[in-house]
């Protein structure tokens, strides 16, 4: 399974987590796309978004854990978006 489609499942994982915690493995997911694409020399823009997502799994997961529930709306509907953009610009095969 390629960095592009770890991503997208991850994100939808994190999505549906619903009020609990972002699901186990989100992040790491993530992080691990990330380093294929480093290791392919795939697309600079890819892994600089990449990197924006992990941040705001990260900011999710702390206003999950504070009970911010402003701030894991905003994430949740950011997250929301760039799974979206990720899926349209993103080759899933």
């Amino acid at each position: 399974m390629n960095a592009y489609r770890k991503v997208y499942q991850a994100l939808d994982a994190a999505l549906a987590s619903g009020e609990r915690a972002v699901a186990p493995g989100t992040e790491a997911a993530v992080q691990a796309a990330i380093a294929e694409l480093r290791a392919e020399g795939g697309p600079r823009d890819a892994v600089a978004r990449l990197q924006e997502i992990s941040v705001d799994l990260a900011r999710l997961n702390g206003a999950l854990r504070e009970g911010d529930d402003q701030e894991c709306m905003m994430q949740r509907a950011r997250l929301a978006a760039v799974k979206e953009e990720w899926l349209k610009e993103a080759p899933l095969h």
